[in-house]
């Protein structure tokens, strides 16, 4: 069964914001489990 991790992420003015790099962080976390 094929299992996946979907991130959704937040950007202001052209640059991420701090929590979108915080759940990829815990995003691949989990997908590495």
């Amino acid at each position: 069964m094929a299992q996946g991790i979907f991130v959704i992420t937040e950007q202001r003015e052209g640059t991420f914001r701090k929590v979108s790099f915080e759940a990829l962080s815990e995003g691949r976390r989990l997908a590495d489990a």
